[in-house]
């Protein structure tokens, strides 16, 4: 249950709680845009290299947000506004694996792409870029970024489908999990 209190402190009324959809907002342009300003919303630090990640040799395809973790493994962050989306496991597991092969040094040209666009840093090297990757990562013995990326998941709801999906894959090792993100 929701309350919204005013300013002075004087007034409280109930809220009727709404999902993402009922409020008009969208996947891009209002949770992609609030994780990426803030990661920390999907419970741990993150560092974000890559919104809409298109920088696949064999796919057109699109990760919603790519992050590094302070292990140095790649994150990748699927957003759905609801639990209709019934193919999130899937699409985030094909991402992952196109992204499993990369490497700092791949990666640093991207997120140098991503600072310069999102966080108007202009001026910056690729080499800045680069360290910056490699001073995010807290792991005494990084060395290169691990060839097993973990999967986020980020839905109001998910299907049954989903969660014994991503259920099963955990039992193979695969660092998959659901985050819940309601309005």
């Amino acid at each position: 249950m929701i309350f919204i209190v005013s300013k002075d402190l004087k007034s409280v009324e109930k809220s009727e709680q709404e999902g993402f959809q009922d409020m008009n907002l969208w996947e891009r342009q209002h949770i992609e845009e609030w994780i990426r300003k803030a990661p920390e919303i999907l419970g741990e630090e993150l560092l974000v290299v890559g919104v809409e990640f298109d920088q696949f040799s064999v796919s057109r395809d699109r990760l919603d947000l790519l992050a590094v973790d302070r292990q140095g493994k790649l994150v990748v962050v699927e957003i759905k506004r609801d639990s209709a989306a019934g193919y999130a496991d899937l699409q985030a597991v094909r991402y992952a694996a196109m992204v499993s092969s990369m490497t700092v040094e791949s990666l640093a040209p991207h997120y140098l792409g991503y600072l310069r666009k999102y966080m108007k840093e202009d001026g910056i090297t690729l080499e800045i870029a680069r360290n910056r990757i490699v001073e995010f990562v807290e792991a005494e013995d990084f060395e290169e970024l691990s060839t097993k990326p973990r999967i986020i998941l980020c839905s109001e709801d998910f299907s049954r489908e989903v969660t014994t999906t991503v259920l099963w894959l955990r039992q193979f090792d695969v660092d998959i999990s659901c985050v819940r993100f309601s309005p």
